[in-house]
């Protein structure tokens, strides 16, 4: 059988982010968990009516994002099941692309809309809160965090790529 120098660095590549991901995931004890939906009905003091409402949001947002994930998830697998195909073309695979850009796009468009839906339920003071909320989540994010190699250790592992 004759080995192909480019699948084999491609399998490799793959190895080695299947690690990083593992690491990533799986050793995060200084990461608080996610706050709960709970937490937001909580912080903005909504109304039994309000959480009726805030409830209806969510439920409806997660059926789309869903949706969403889905269509991405089957975009990757043709995108990445033709990865070895010779006749699959430059045109076909920007194609493909190009689609799950705009359904990353679509994502975005949703959350953004699904947390103008919330504030259109709160009152002025509550949309005042769930901005001080969203900030807050905003800093969290994994862009705000600093470069890599400043991270401290975390329970006595030290910092980069996890042991082989």
């Amino acid at each position: 059988m004759k080995k192909n120098p480019l699948l084999i660095v491609f399998l490799v590549f793959l190895m080695v982010m299947n690690g990083v991901l593992l690491y990533l995931v799986l050793d995060k004890p200084d990461r608080k968990p996610r706050p709960s939906r709970d937490f937001i009905i909580q912080e903005l003091g909504l109304t039994d009516e309000q959480t009726v409402e805030f409830r209806n949001l969510e439920r409806e947002h997660w059926h789309r994002m869903k949706q969403i994930d889905h269509q991405l998830r089957d975009l990757r697998h043709e995108l990445f099941r033709n990865a070895q195909n010779e006749v699959f073309s430059e045109k076909e695979r920007d194609s493909l692309v190009a689609v799950i850009g705009i359904l990353n796009q679509k994502k975005d468009v949703e959350v953004f809309d699904h947390f103008r839906n919330i504030g259109s339920v709160c009152t002025p003071e509550q949309r005042i809160k769930l901005e001080r909320i969203l900030l807050k989540a905003m800093k969290r994010g994994p862009r705000m965090q600093g470069p890599p190699g400043e991270r401290p250790p975390r329970d006595g592992h030290p910092p980069g790529p996890p042991p082989h």
